[in-house]
């Protein structure tokens, strides 16, 4: 089973989101937000901590799709919503595993300045992004390392099958010592017994048996 990677993004940002998943496909098991994440009767806040909870790693696009008016000045900025879906993935998956994909330009709040943000650049005449390609082998190397490390041990989707197999081996182990124990104490039990009543029968015992009722 490969691990699960959901990747977030704005709807103007969807060519780069599945540039991404066609990246990572071979190695991950990939999900875009509009490949039937947020469903009906389910408000969005309640679905991204759901999903949060039931994905491995977690990839946030954060491209120019709004301006940002700071101290009489204008900036590029990511979608607000996408900032906050990258928060919630720190918060529920920790750093390791939450990543995000900054286009070159974008002004990020301060508070993820010393955070490890890929960068990728957008050309302005051919309109391609040109090292796309080297940000996700980047970040998909980081989440390789993360799983040989032993990251995945903490995390409640992929980790969770294995460590269930673990839990149901070890039961079946400590079952298995019991049973054994328990039938061994239950034959030096049963021997025991058996021994008596082979002393009480013996010809010496009957004998005197039979000098005491004399």
């Amino acid at each position: 089973m490969k691990p699960r990677v959901f990747i977030g993004s704005a709807s103007e940002s969807l060519d780069v989101a599945s540039a991404v998943k066609g990246e990572l496909g071979p190695d991950f098991d990939v999900s875009i937000w509009t490949d039937d994440i947020f469903r009906s009767n389910k408000n969005t806040l309640e679905t991204l901590l759901t999903e949060a909870g039931s994905f491995d790693f977690g990839i946030m696009i954060l491209s120019k799709d709004d301006y940002t008016k700071s101290r009489d000045k204008i900036f590029n900025s990511p979608r607000d919503n996408t900032l906050f879906e990258f928060g919630i993935f720190i918060g529920r998956m920790g750093e390791g595993h939450a990543f995000a994909l900054s286009e070159k330009g974008v002004e990020l709040p301060s508070d993820l300045f010393g955070v490890t943000i890929e960068e990728f650049d957008k050309g302005a005449a051919s309109g391609a992004y040109n090292n796309l390609s080297v940000c996700v082998s980047k970040i998909s190397r980081r989440m390789k390392e993360s799983l040989e490390l032993g990251w995945l041990g903490m995390l409640p989707s992929t980790a969770v099958i294995l460590l269930l197999n673990s839990l149901a081996f070890a039961v079946t182990e400590a079952l298995a010592r019991l049973v054994y124990r328990t039938s061994f104490l239950i034959c030096i039990t049963s021997g025991r017994k058996t021994a008596r009543m082979v002393m009480q029968q013996s010809p010496q015992n009957t004998m005197q048996s039979n000098k005491s009722s004399a």
